[in-house]
Parts: structure tokens; sequence; C-alpha cells
């Protein structure tokens, strides 16, 4: 089953005004397609997960990821 979630990294301007506006577009342009910005990180989560997951067997990165999945679903409901 494909998640209705997208994740990206995005390396943005580090002015404030120009990261506002920047965070104010991508929501305006989600919710021109149905969507919504449903959480931010000061972080790159992607090389977090993956530094977690280089911690975990492979039998716990599944499970993770289908609890991940099972929370997605559950905020579609």
């Amino acid at each position: 089953m494909r998640s209705p979630i997208i994740t990206l990294v995005i390396s943005h301007p580090l002015n404030r005004p120009g990261r506002e506006q920047m965070l104010e577009q991508i929501r305006h342009v989600s919710e021109l397609y149905g969507g919504r910005v449903t959480g931010l990180s000061g972080i790159n989560e992607i090389a977090f997960a993956q530094r977690l997951a280089e911690r975990l067997t492979p039998e716990q990165i599944e499970v993770a990821r289908s609890e991940a999945l099972s929370l997605v679903n559950l905020m579609r409901a």
C-alpha cells in the first residue's frame, strides 16, 4: 500500500522572512491540490531516520515502517 504522505527535505533561505515566505507558499500549493502540511522539523528527518535504521534489525525497521503507515491511515480516517 502506498502512503498518501510525502516527505521533503528542503534547504531553505537562512533569513527568516525568506524561510517564512517559502513555507507559506508550500502550504498554499499543498492546499490547492487537496493536501496540507502536517509537520515541520528543524533537522533533516530523512537523514535522522537513516541513522536510526542503521542501529536496528531489518525486522525492527519493518515494524517501525508498518506502525508509521498505520499512523498515516489513522490521520486520514
